[in-house]
């Protein structure tokens, strides 16, 4: 787990993306480089990476299969990890001060005994330092040094996959499960950032009333947190799972996720909107 931070003005966007999957068949890159674009455009885009940025299906991967992996234009055989680093840091490069941190996903631990995806990335296009690992916590600064917010990031995990009746019950539950998997790790995040599910979800902070009285009248109040607070009350942060860049489905060919009977997913990414360092909505973006 890495501790990063950045200065930033009062006003900004940060997009959280994740699970690219370049090189791999299924990688939607028109949609990603509408991304990156999108992120180049917004005077005041950030982005931060939540990791799965490469395929990496070695031979003996269960999920290997040649016929989904991008291949090298002049020899028609699978690229080899230099070659990827360098396409993907051409794709990234535009984009490359404003972003914030970069994760590795389980897709990059494959490898990590050979080669760091992820590191070897970012010293391509000049950012070594912003390398996170598989997890960071991203402290948001002033231009004096002050810690105005947090935002903790993590590769992700599995969560439970709900089985109740409806699809409204089923989104509630995934949204417990988001919540009940970030929640615990640390105390000091108003916003909690997970990937690799490829699932676009976003729980927001829910208002909760209280009252109290002035000795004369009965008023109601609710429950607040500062962002820069020590500890922020699990319901009043912001957690997000950021979607990906993963076509499962695909016309003549058998992805591993159409083998597997994953279902479908929201391509897309989450948009965290902050005005005067307050966090004061997360979008979804498809």
């Amino acid at each position: 787990m890495k501790l990063l931070d950045a200065v930033l003005p009062p006003d900004h966007n940060i997009y959280a993306f994740s699970d690219t999957h370049e090189e791999y068949i299924g990688c939607a890159d028109d949609k990603l480089d509408e991304f990156i674009t999108t992120v180049h455009d917004d005077p005041i885009g950030y982005s931060m990476f939540g990791g799965d940025a490469f395929e990496t299906q070695y031979v003996s991967h269960k999920y290997y299969d040649p016929v989904t992996i991008k291949k090298d234009v002049s020899s028609g055989n699978p690229t080899i990890a230099a070659a990827q680093i360098e396409r993907s840091a051409e794709r990234h490069r535009p984009i490359k001060d404003k972003l914030l941190a970069w994760l590795i996903g389980n897709h990059e631990l494959r490898v990590i005994g050979i080669v760091n995806l992820g590191l070897n990335l970012m010293k391509e296009i000049g950012r070594p330092e912003i390398y996170a690992g598989y997890s960071c916590k991203l402290a948001i600064k002033d231009d004096k040094g002050r810690t105005r917010y947090k935002i903790y990031s993590n590769h992700g995990k599995n969560i439970a996959e709900s089985r109740a009746g409806t699809e409204r019950q089923r989104e509630a539950n995934r949204a417990a499960s988001l919540q009940r998997a970030l929640a615990p790790i640390y105390g000091d995040c108003i916003v909690m950032v997970m990937g690799h599910t490829h699932r676009l979800i976003v729980v927001k902070p829910i208002r909760r009333l209280y009252l109290v009285d002035d000795g004369r009248k009965i008023k109601q109040k609710y429950i607040t947190t500062k962002p820069s607070d020590d500890y922020i009350d699990p319901e009043n942060r912001y957690y997000i799972n950021s979607g990906s860049f993963f076509r499962s489905q695909m016309l003549d060919i058998d992805t591993y996720a159409e083998r597997a009977m994953y279902p479908p997913t929201e391509m897309g990414y989450a948009k965290i909107i902050v005005r005067d360092y307050q966090v004061v909505d997360v979008e979804k973006v498809t």
